[in-house]
């Protein structure tokens, strides 16, 4: 597939099927914590880098994020699900979802469960440049995350769930 892509980092770490890395006998929670640092560093490129293609904030995209998320696993989103998702009032969401919908990015239906509500969707056309953007960091990650035992990727799901724990209680609010 052709189209968009986000991997245009020059500081980015090859993947691992190209380097061998040899843990120094000094390596230890400090390079750990490093190694979040580095992650989060090369999330928020990612972010940018998105954010530039679709000329959207940070707050609209993280909605657009979690809207296909959600889409992609047929399960209804709602505005009020992403008032949540994002912690902002549901008067900032009015406005976000009004800028999207207007800007194209997105469509709401009747939510079937609840007449009074409605289901938001991604437009066939963002859903496309995101997914074509992502696709190879998704492919990239799916090869790495692939090549895990099942113990190793049992274990990375629990460091990684204890880590998000630990993040999202961090700096009160």
């Amino acid at each position: 597939m052709t189209g968009p892509t986000l991997n245009n980092n020059p500081d980015q770490t090859q993947p691992t099927e190209l380097r061998t890395i040899a843990a120094p006998v000094s390596f230890g929670i400090e390079e750990l914590l490093h190694r979040i640092r580095v992650l989060r560093d090369a999330d928020t490129r990612l972010t940018r880098r998105l954010e530039d293609l679709l000329k959207l904030g940070p707050t609209d995209l993280a909605a657009l994020q979690h809207i296909n998320t959600r889409n992609d696993e047929n399960a209804p989103i709602r505005a009020a699900d992403v008032s949540a998702l994002l912690g902002i009032t549901s008067a900032a969401t009015t406005f976000l979802v009004s800028r999207l919908l207007k800007a194209g990015h997105l469509s709401r239906e009747p939510d079937p469960t609840d007449k009074r509500a409605h289901t938001l969707h991604l437009s066939a056309e963002t859903k496309a440049i995101l997914d074509t953007a992502t696709e190879p960091t998704r492919d990239e990650l799916g090869a790495i995350l692939g090549a895990l035992s099942r113990r190793e990727t049992i274990r990375a799901n629990t460091l990684l769930t204890d880590i998000t724990a630990a993040v999202n209680h961090g700096a009160p609010a």
